[in-house]
């Protein structure tokens, strides 16, 4: 018995050995991961190239990877022995030692107090060694970080939808491929409460669905008068013990034709 576990050892250590991810493996699979990635986002940049509204002249996507996880890969991909004595610890889980070596590279970083497990799992998704953040280009002003204080409320939305709207349209493009069918899309964008933005936005975010080729469905209290779209109007009124509900609808005084629809509804 002690001859066959000894045998039985022996294999399943060299089987572990054959199986074992090393860490250089790891490294370029996250790269080419990485690279994938960022080549997704250049198609979505190539989509945004043509989106203007507003006083916004262009929309695009940036990523980098972080300096603290790129010299963690650089470090992973050398052939030498620097560092591999944590992943020779045999205590040591394949996380834990990538968790230990992020620290000993990153010492001026604080990263609390978490488990080496938890930093290992994160340090193998590879989102987390990306960046990303939105810009936009207003003109004069040049490439700008989108933040709440250089857009306008309806820029602010335009600029989320813009790159809302060329991530559907990839996921289209790519069932398309894979189906080999034809998408018509149909597009809404829906606004609740838009009295909290005022004439200038609602005409931004006009622009932008004309633009992208969507349909815009907004709820106002009180009525308004647009230049483009139909504006219906919904009154309640009560005649004795039946509740009816009058609908005025108004087209947009910036088309050719302004019929008035009125239609009524009884509850």
């Amino acid at each position: 018995m002690e001859i066959e576990l000894a045998r039985l050892t022996e294999e399943l250590t060299a089987r572990e050995q054959k199986l074992g991810i090393s860490a250089k493996s790891v490294a370029n699979i996250i790269r080419k991961t990485i690279h994938r990635e960022q080549n997704r986002i250049r198609l979505l940049n190539q989509g945004l190239h043509s989106v203007a509204f507003g006083q916004v002249k262009g929309v695009r996507l940036n990523v980098n990877i972080r300096q603290s996880h790129e010299s963690l890969l650089d470090v992973l991909s050398e052939k030498h022995e620097h560092h591999q004595d944590l992943f020779k610890n045999k205590s040591l889980t394949f996380s834990e030692a990538m968790a230990k070596l992020y620290q000993r590279l990153n010492l001026q970083l604080d990263i609390g107090q978490p488990l080496p497990q938890t930093i290992g799992e994160e340090l193998l998704d590879y989102r987390n060694y990306l960046e990303l953040d939105v810009q936009v280009n207003r003109g004069s002003d040049g490439w700008l970080k989108a933040e709440s204080a250089a857009l306008s409320t309806g820029e602010a939305i335009g600029t989320g939808m813009s790159i809302l709207v060329m991530v559907v349209q990839s996921w289209e493009e790519e069932s398309q491929r894979l189906r080999g069918k034809d998408i018509l899309p149909c597009r809404f964008l829906f606004l609740d409460e838009a009295a909290r933005l005022d004439a200038k936005s609602i005409a931004t975010l006009f622009e932008l669905c004309e633009r992208l080729k969507m349909q815009l469905i907004i709820a106002v209290p009180e009525n308004i008068s647009p230049e483009k779209g139909t504006t219906y109007k919904l009154v309640r009124k009560v005649f004795g013990q039946q509740e009816h509900v009058h609908v005025v609808g108004l087209k947009g005084f910036g088309q050719e034709d302004k019929p008035l629809k009125i239609f009524s509804a009884v509850n």
